[in-house]
């Protein structure tokens, strides 16, 4: 019943689609999430600033995003806030991601009830 080769399949499967967001690099269009991502940064949007926000959201770090600011002349005050603003955005991200997760996992019974409680 508990079947972990399924599992991390699932898993990879999540992670290759997170790290397939860096394909927006490449595109005219980067779609309503990333403007919006884009517009919180209060940044402009250019490949610079979608690889800082990319390293930020599917690598967890924000020096790129840091030095952008810093670049563009922001205060420490506003870097940090906006640290804050992007921490909220990629929580919220992942908790989504995670759960998808876990409701797959339930959908395709990958574990008995001992493990989901």
């Amino acid at each position: 019943m508990n079947n972990f080769k399924e599992i991390a399949k699932l898993v990879r499967k999540y992670k290759e689609r997170n790290n397939a967001l860096y394909e927006f690099l490449d595109k005219e269009d980067v779609g309503e999430y990333f403007r919006s991502l884009i517009s919180l940064s209060e940044l402009k949007q250019d490949k610079t600033t979608m690889l800082a926000i990319l390293r930020r959201l599917v690598d967890l770090k924000e020096e790129n995003l840091v030095q952008e600011w810093k670049k563009n002349n922001f205060k420490e005050d506003k870097i940090i806030e906006l640290k804050h603003k992007f921490y909220e955005e990629v929580r919220k991200f992942y908790e989504k991601e995670h759960q998808n997760l876990i409701n797959e996992i339930k959908e395709k019974k990958l574990l008995n009830n001992f493990y989901q409680s």
